[in-house]
């Protein structure tokens, strides 16, 4: 005979009754929703057999909570990953479109603002600049106070650039829920000024990820590497445009409670970003205001996990728009020049993401609006090096805040 069961189920139990009773009971593997069971009768009497089926014993709950730390864990990735790469590769455009570290404008020291060969010094100084600095600076370039021009940093054609970022969760969460854990990237590049006004580059970056997601009981780990393509150039003399674009591929280890898995996955990112420059009181201070649009796609493959649930491939859309600004104040010292900087940023998440299994909370990593705010300083060496180090708190007004640290380098050949 034939019986068919319930599917999902992990037992069957057949009960044969003669003179003597006999039961037995029979599991099924992975994946099996039929048993079909043959018996032999070598007896006149009649055989009775009864069937029944027992509950499902595969905790599934573990598996819809694998998934969800797999949506909910990849979103918050992209999103520290793209962003990190992003701001790491603006960061570097900009200091080569300028001569100096992002946000960075040289002040002269007060010897070669006057007495006698002032004027001279400035005309060998300028010979160095361009037209479109000249103006940005405005006005007759020996009577500029404020500013120095790129040869007081010394520029070459060619620029070489590397940034470490640490990025970690501060929830307010406590106790048994909330995300912990952090990540980390590290960026580098190089840089060619094509033309004055215009930098192309290439960049690599790699990522190494650890968060543990307390009421699923799961953690995600994983690591990546990206590679990818940069441009930027000055619109005006006074404000410019970055574009950068990359590929990840990058391998995810999954646990919550007793289901876990690993997966691969493939991630496009695509960034712009138009800023500007603005002296304030007379140029030793400046604001940068800028807004960028960043967007990111995932598509992670399908994947079984120890419980033998099978889980989908998905493809999940991230992105962020920011606008905002910083203020930064140069100050000359005997090698270089130093500036600190503070910032304030609006950001807005938007995304595609609706495979959260029901009932599973999202743990506060929504798309709406927060506040970012940065602070930090750099040193430009007049040999051509260049070292930046800031930190910055996001989310704040959200559920979830991160805070992050990266510091940068910066050599010109």
């Amino acid at each position: 005979m034939e019986a068919a069961i319930w599917a999902g189920s992990s037992s069957f139990l057949l009960s044969y009754w003669s003179n003597s009773g006999y039961s037995t009971t029979f599991t099924l593997g992975t994946g099996q929703t039929t048993l079909d069971i043959e018996y032999a009768n070598y007896s006149t009497s009649s055989v009775t057999i009864t069937a029944t089926c027992s509950s499902p014993t595969v905790a599934s709950n573990d598996s819809d909570k694998a998934r969800a730390v797999q949506s909910i864990g990849s979103r918050l990735v992209a999103r520290q990953s793209s962003t990190s790469i992003s701001d790491a590769t603006n960061s570097a455009i900009t200091g080569q479109l300028f001569g100096a570290p992002a946000g960075l404008k040289p002040s002269l020291p007060p010897s070669n603002l006057g007495g006698p060969g002032a004027p001279e010094r400035a005309d060998r100084l300028i010979a160095d600049d361009s037209a479109d600095d000249r103006s940005y600076l405005g006005g007759d370039a020996r009577m500029r106070p404020s500013f120095a021009p790129r040869s007081q940093v010394r520029v070459g054609n060619l620029n070489f650039w590397s940034e470490a970022r640490g990025t970690g969760i501060l929830d307010r969460e406590s106790g048994s829920g909330g995300i912990s854990g952090g990540q980390l990237n590290v960026t580098s590049g190089v840089g060619l000024q094509v033309r004055p006004g215009l930098v192309v580059g290439a960049l690599t970056s790699f990522e190494h990820l650890d968060y543990e997601f307390r009421s699923l009981g799961g953690t995600l780990k994983g690591s990546g590497y990206s590679g990818g393509l940069y441009v930027g150039g000055k619109i005006v003399p006074s404000a410019w445009y970055t574009l950068v674009g990359t590929y990840t591929r990058l391998g995810y280890d999954v646990t919550a409670g007793s289901a876990a898995g690993s997966f691969n996955a493939d991630r496009w990112m695509v960034s712009g970003t138009v800023a500007g420059r603005m002296p304030l009181r007379g140029g030793a201070a400046y604001a940068e205001p800028s807004a960028n649009l960043l967007y990111v796609r995932e598509t992670q493959a399908a994947w079984r996990d120890t419980l033998g649930a099978d889980q989908s491939g998905r493809t999940f859309d991230e992105g962020r728009f920011s606008v905002g600004s910083k203020i930064a104040k140069d100050m000359r010292i005997a090698s270089g020049l130093l500036t600190p900087h503070v910032g304030a940023y609006a950001d807005y998440y938007f995304g595609h993401n609706s495979d959260v299994p029901t009932g599973i909370d999202g743990l506060g990593i929504n798309h709406n609006w927060s506040l970012r705010t940065v602070a930090g300083i750099s040193l430009a060496m007049d040999d051509g090096y260049t070292i930046k180090l800031d930190g910055s708190i996001g989310g704040i007004g959200d559920n979830v805040q991160t805070y992050s640290g990266r510091a940068s380098f910066t050599t010109r050949f």
